[in-house]
């Protein structure tokens, strides 16, 4: 098993129990662990084998977010207002979708990365430069979001008054009453299908943004392991360099101790003494 079928079998057991960006940020953390095992000159087994099985992962950590209490269905309310229909759009949207978003995961990935193709500041440079660029779009795009809403809870609003409306209608004239009726029904219908497409317009743009932060927290991961193995190697490097020094003042000393310890060759001249 390599590393993309570890986290894409967590993935699959992960889905139903938390939210995407929850299972994003998951499979980032085992993907630095990852990351820091193949920088330590682990294999993926290696580093599989002390992570344990994905499934077996899955279970604690769902039994882990069930002791704190949190939702194990964040999105079943909204998938039973959409129709089958409106559910075989959105998956065709969410394929095409993945399949850009495969295109973009080539993009800063951690080869570039953490190998110094790219440098870190070049990595957060684009990062900013794209955030930039998307922040407007996204500003008009919230905005018009808001303005929708609003203005669909508004009609809806109004489709309640209408049917209050029939009824009055009713007392007064029934033919216009029924009229009246019949045509709040219509525009109710024409209401749930606004609401629909706006669902779906509303998932599909949270999907984009969930996809989004995971891309740059990702690049950021990428950005930190490169930093971590940076400062690694550099304290190696200064580690050794402590070592080598420390032998050369070590032969030094032992060169001195030596010179010192050579033996002093006296000769004995023998004088005669005259009494």
């Amino acid at each position: 098993m390599t590393k993309n079928d570890f986290l894409d079998i967590l993935r699959d057991y992960l889905k139903g129990a938390f939210s995407e960006l929850e299972i994003n940020d998951i499979l980032r953390d085992y993907e630095e662990f990852f990351l820091n095992g193949e920088l330590q000159g682990k294999s993926d087994e290696e580093i599989i084998k002390t992570l344990g099985s994905p499934k077996s992962i899955a279970k604690e950590l769902t039994e882990e977010m069930k002791g704190q209490g949190k939702s194990t269905s964040s999105n079943s309310e909204l998938k039973d207002k959409v129709s089958k229909d409106a559910k075989n759009l959105w998956k065709n949207v969410k394929r095409q979708g993945k399949k850009a978003g495969n295109k973009t995961k080539e993009f800063l990935d951690s080869n570039s990365v953490i190998n110094g193709k790219i440098s870190s500041a070049g990595v957060k440079l684009i990062i900013v430069v794209i955030s930039i660029l998307l922040f407007f779009p996204a500003l008009t795009i919230v905005m018009s979001m808001i303005a929708s809403g609003l203005g669909l809870v508004g009609m809806s609003i109004a489709n309640f008054i209408g049917y209050l409306g029939a009824a009055f209608l009713c007392g007064i004239d029934i033919s216009m009453g029924v009229f009246g009726f019949f045509a709040c029904i219509a525009w109710t219908g024409f209401i749930i299908l606004c609401w629909i497409l706006y669902c779906l317009v509303y998932k599909g743009l949270k999907y984009l943004v969930v996809s989004y932060i995971s891309w740059v927290k990702t690049r950021n991961m990428y950005v930190r392991v490169k930093n971590q193995q940076e400062t690694t190697e550099g304290n190696e490097k200064n580690t050794e360099s402590a070592t080598e020094k420390n032998e050369e003042v070590e032969e030094i000393s032992v060169e001195d101790k030596a010179y010192e310890e050579k033996p002093i060759f006296t000769e004995v001249i023998d004088v005669d003494y005259k009494e």
